[in-house]
Parts: structure tokens; C-alpha cells; sequence
């Protein structure tokens, strides 16, 4: 994630401010509704979200829109030539995510709702950090992802604990 990070030119850095949002249950509302109060306070906002529930640029959304095919297939041409040029070792949602940081940077988002795809410490999502990142917030913690974040809450826990950042305040749910 951080080689394709740097190849792109940081678009977690110095474009947008950052709301983390990671979790077992309820992430997706959170970024839901901090990604619409924003927009109705009249910032231009993108919301990233995982999983998908019926089309795939569901999780490429500014101001409460999907971004278009168009732009879409475009990223997805930039972000794949990158990876064969330069045999990047990637996985399906490092992809995603750099996917949609450099859509939200083409956008010029003011906010930018950021919910994990799995855990925290180790997602794809955790390249960002402060200053960038103004709030993170852990919503319920529950047994979910256990074959990869561990088979007890502490372990869950400790793993989606990883959007915690030094001098960045921590919202819990």
C-alpha cells in the first residue's frame, strides 16, 4: 500500500482531512451520517466504504453520489498499468482503497470518511495518519474476521485499535 501510496504521490497526504472509521458493526453508518452532515454543511465530501451492497462505485461516493463509470474505469486503468509496470505486490483492497484516494484528491474533497475493509492496524486504510487524519472512530467490536484478527474481543480489539493515532482524538462507540 505505501509503494502505491508513494507511485501516486501521497493522495492521503495534504488533500483532504480524514474521518477513520473501523469496527464490527454500525461503520457503515457512521460514515453514512458524518459523510452527510458534512455535506450539508456545505463541504464537499467523499465517502469510502467496504463492502459494497449492490454496485461497486457504491464505495466511491461525493456529496451522496457514486463517482461515474467513466472515472472509474479511468482510475482503474491508472492504478493497474502502475501495478504491472511496476510488478507492485498488491491485494484486491489496496486497490480499492488507493482507488478511491485518488479520486477523492481528483475531486478536491474538503472531508474524506474512511471506513476500514477489515480490522484496522492492517488495512489497506491505515497509510493514513496525522495530520491527515483528524478523528478515528471504533465503532462496536464483535467476533467477526477471526481466521485474520484472532479468535477472542481482546485480539479483535487490539487489531481495530490500530486507527488509534497519536495526537488525533479517539471517538468509541
Amino acid at each position: 500500500m505505501l509503494q502505491l501510496c508513494e507511485h501516486f504521490g501521497h493522495p492521503q497526504r495534504n488533500n483532504f482531512k480524514i474521518i477513520h472509521v473501523a469496527g464490527t458493526n454500525g461503520k457503515g453508518s457512521v460514515s453514512f451520517k458524518t459523510a452527510n452532515a458534512l455535506t450539508e454543511m456545505g463541504f464537499k465530501v467523499g465517502m469510502f466504504t467496504s463492502p459494497h451492497i449492490s454496485c461497486f462505485r457504491e464505495r466511491f461516493q461525493i456529496d451522496g453520489k457514486l463517482c461515474t463509470m467513466e472515472e472509474l474505469v479511468e482510475t482503474c486503468d491508472e492504478v493497474f498499468d502502475a501495478v504491472i509496470k511496476n510488478n507492485f505486490d498488491v491485494r484486491f483492497f489496496e486497490i480499492v482503497t488507493i482507488l478511491g484516494l485518488i479520486i477523492f484528491r481528483k475531486h478536491k474533497c474538503d472531508y474524506v470518511v474512511l471506513e476500514c475493509g477489515l480490522g484496522g492496524k492492517l488495512d489497506a486504510t491505515n497509510v493514513c495518519s496525522y495530520p491527515d487524519v483528524i478523528v478515528s472512530t471504533i465503532t462496536s467490536i464483535g467476533m467477526d474476521h477471526m481466521d485474520v484478527l484472532g479468535n477472542s474481543l481482546d485480539s479483535i480489539a487490539k487489531e481495530k485499535s490500530g486507527v488509534i493515532k497519536p495526537n488525533v482524538p479517539c471517538v468509541l462507540g
